[in-house]
C-alpha cells in the first residue's frame, strides 16, 4: 500500500461506485496503512460509496477490531471473497 498510496486518493477523487480492494497479497500492512483505508471509506461514504477490502489479513481484521474501526463509516470487509 506505501508504495501506492496515491492510487486510493485518485479512485476516490475520480472514480464513481464502490472501490475494491483485493488484499490477497499483502503479507503485512501497519496501522498506518490501515487507517488510510479506514480515511478513505469515511471519504467515500460521503457520497454514499463504500470501501470494500476482500481477503483482508487475520492480522489486519483484529487490529481494526481493536482500534474500534470496523464500524468506519463505507469500510465492509468481505471475508472469504477475494476478487
Amino acid at each position: 500500500m506505501a508504495g501506492n498510496a496515491r492510487t486510493p486518493r485518485k479512485a476516490v477523487q475520480f472514480g464513481s461506485g464502490d472501490l475494491h480492494v483485493d488484499l490477497t497479497d499483502v503479507t503485512f500492512i501497519d496501522v498506518a496503512g490501515i487507517r488510510m483505508m479506514t480515511t478513505v471509506a469515511k471519504t467515500l461514504s460521503r457520497d454514499g460509496r463504500r470501501l470494500l477490502l476482500h481477503a483482508t489479513l487475520p492480522g489486519a481484521r483484529k487490529v481494526i477490531h481493536l482500534m474500534g474501526w470496523e464500524s468506519a463509516p463505507g469500510l465492509m470487509h468481505c471475508i472469504g471473497a477475494t476478487l
